[in-house]
């Protein structure tokens, strides 16, 4: 958030009056010319969006959660207030305050209703409707197999879009797999790996005889 130098030094007298309203407009000092000056208000209105509809989602009472409603602390133009109105904002944060009040009265501790499976995926179990899950990438503990050419089979794990896996001569006319084999149970208290998901980048946009 950007704001203006007070010459006057009013916003260092310590009485905390620009707290009580708020952040200057991030638009407020931005000298631009040409498209940009018609397309950055919608651009910011979209990030607020965004952030908007995200908000009920975090774990209540987190930090992220208290910076988002944090992003709504702005000294808002009079052509932003069709946008807030339109963005449901202010249903959000009752909410979010409801859920809070709700859990205060019910003696217990504010924690966002934050579970974590035995993954180790941190996830937001709470009535919004929604939620947040943090997921381990357990790559490096699978054994991959594919149906041909497994020379180019460490392409698939690199990290890197420029390095690919494809189908070779030993299953021309074969059904193509990539087999994924999770570890098992290890001895002793080990918790088992029950994978949630499955992410695969294809991107043969430039294989022009098969391209999808």
């Amino acid at each position: 958030v950007s704001f203006k130098d007070d010459k006057s030094g009013e916003a260092g007298d310590g009485n905390g009056k620009d707290c009580d309203v708020g952040f200057e407009h991030p638009l407020s000092d931005l000298t631009l010319v040409g498209g940009a000056v018609k397309t950055l208000p919608s651009t910011f209105h979209i990030l607020l969006q965004t952030i908007s509809d995200l908000m009920l989602l975090l774990p209540l009472g987190s930090g992220v959660q208290q910076a988002a409603v944090s992003c709504f602390s702005i000294k808002f133009w009079p052509s932003d207030h069709a946008f807030l109105h339109q963005s449901q904002v202010f249903s959000t944060i009752s909410k979010i305050l409801s859920r809070s009040e709700s859990d205060n009265n019910g003696g217990g501790t504010v924690t966002g209703g934050d579970s974590v499976d035995n993954n180790g995926a941190r996830k937001n179990t709470g009535s919004g409707g929604g939620g947040v899950e943090h997921w381990n990438d357990i790559t490096s503990l699978s054994e991959i197999s594919v149906s041909s050419r497994p020379s180019m089979l460490a392409s698939l794990t690199d990290g890197s879009t420029e390095t690919f896996w494809e189908s070779g001569d030993e299953d021309r006319n074969k059904t193509k797999s990539v087999t994924i084999k999770c570890p098992q149970q290890q001895g002793g208290g080990g918790n088992s790996i029950h994978p949630k998901c499955v992410s695969v980048h294809v991107d043969n946009g430039r294989d022009i005889g098969n391209k999808i």
